[in-house]
């Protein structure tokens, strides 16, 4: 029950602060100033933050320890990382996180955001399904509709477990510019 309590408090932080601002760094800032406190006992949250622009065709962000967390560009087929720009919140008093550097979208690229439990789920050898299995799955249908993709995903991953039931959350969420 306490890591969902402590989500449902960050996406109504979250909720609440996109009301009145939308860099991603100043969020991150003012989330971790909100949540702090409620972080005790080596409680921490990773986060990425991705803010799209669509009429410019940008994507700026700002990562706090947060992964995987990519861009494809489609034409390539090459996946950059939205790297970490600064420690998972509640770990620092006061921490800073700076914006990663700004992408620009072409028709067909692509933001892949996962929990950590889609490449971390383990098989029945101890191996983790991994985000190199991960980005050659979505490069593959990477012309597909994104729920396509994301039920693909889910299939690999569950085919992968060791058991029926993960022992961590799995949830992909996919973006991609279509003109």
């Amino acid at each position: 029950i306490g890591p969902s309590l402590i989500m449902a408090s960050v996406r109504a932080s979250l909720r609440t602060l996109t009301l009145a601002q939308s860099a991603a760094d100043v969020l991150l800032d003012q989330l971790n100033r909100s949540l702090r406190p409620d972080l005790v006992d080596g409680r921490f949250i990773t986060i990425v933050i991705v803010v799209i622009d669509p009429i410019h065709h940008t994507v700026e962000y700002a990562n706090a320890g947060h992964a995987p967390a990519l861009f494809l560009r489609a034409s390539s087929g090459e996946f950059t990382s939205l790297v970490a720009t600064g420690v998972p919140l509640g770990v620092l008093d006061e921490p800073r996180y700076p914006r990663g550097l700004p992408l620009h979208l072409e028709v067909r690229d692509m933001i892949v955001l996962c929990t950590d439990g889609i490449v971390e789920a383990m098989d029945e050898k101890g191996r983790q399904y991994g985000r190199e299995r991960l980005e050659r799955l979505i490069a593959e249908l990477v012309d597909e509709p994104l729920q396509t993709i994301v039920d693909r995903i889910a299939e690999d991953v569950s085919s992968h477990y060791a058991s029926s039931n993960p022992t961590d959350d799995l949830t992909v969420l996919l973006a991609r510019r279509v003109r």
